[in-house]
């Protein structure tokens, strides 16, 4: 692969915040997995980066990390407030049962 492919990669999906939150959101681990992969690829010399690049590269790998061990992740307000439908589904169950 082209070194630039490894350049655009890690811009677009790792270091651009909200792509990163919505891949992260949608597969944890896929994510970290491809922010991991960019890191082996710059060691193993097959592309080169700054070193602003990289370090915010490793920021990155240890955010996804700590996401998928679950340290320093709040939970999403969907999880943890009671959905309208569930609400509206257990009235009419109740006055079905009356």
């Amino acid at each position: 692969m082209a070194p630039w492919v490894y350049r655009e990669i890690t811009q677009t999906f790792v270091l651009d915040p909200a792509m990163r939150e919505r891949l992260a959101a949608l597969n944890p681990k896929a994510s970290a997995k491809v922010a991991n992969r960019l890191l082996e690829a710059y060691e193993r010399q097959y592309w080169d980066a700054d070193e602003a690049t990289l370090e915010a590269l490793r920021e990155s790998c240890e955010d996804l990390e700590d996401r998928l061990e679950g340290i320093g992740v709040e939970p999403s307000p969907a999880a943890t407030s009671v959905q309208p439908t569930a609400i509206a589904s257990s009235a009419i169950t109740k006055e079905m049962a009356a």
